[in-house]
């Protein structure tokens, strides 16, 4: 059982990332509303994707990650608030850490792969 908490730490770190995310429209005072619903909506896709992890609905969620992580680095730019600079802050900061993350993991997982093949 003890084991089964240390594998899934990462997914319980993504869920409380997700709850930081939700969290700062309100923390950091946006302005626009545009930008209030992106990261509302990016964290509750982030606590669906992390829950799944936890339950092991999903073992391989990184690809999921990497494209949340993609969408709020791009968001603030395709929705047009990139003058709100608290959420371009967030938005740049919490997508690049998600895409590091998922592809950490990801290879990980490869060289852990490869090591297994030889």
């Amino acid at each position: 059982m003890q084991l089964r908490r240390v594998s899934h730490l990462p997914d319980w770190t993504s869920l409380a990332v997700a709850a930081l995310l939700f969290m700062s429209p309100w923390a950091l005072h946006y302005t626009s509303v545009m930008a209030t619903i992106a990261t509302c909506f990016s964290a509750v896709i982030l606590v669906i994707l992390s829950g799944m992890a936890i339950e092991e609905v999903d073992p391989t969620e990184e690809p999921e990650y990497f494209i949340v992580g993609v969408l709020l680095l791009v968001s603030p730019w395709i929705l047009g608030f990139w003058t709100e600079l608290a959420a371009l802050l967030v938005h740049s900061v919490f997508g690049a850490l998600l895409i590091i993350h998922a592809a950490w993991v990801f290879s990980r997982e490869n060289s852990s792969e490869s090591k297994r093949g030889s």
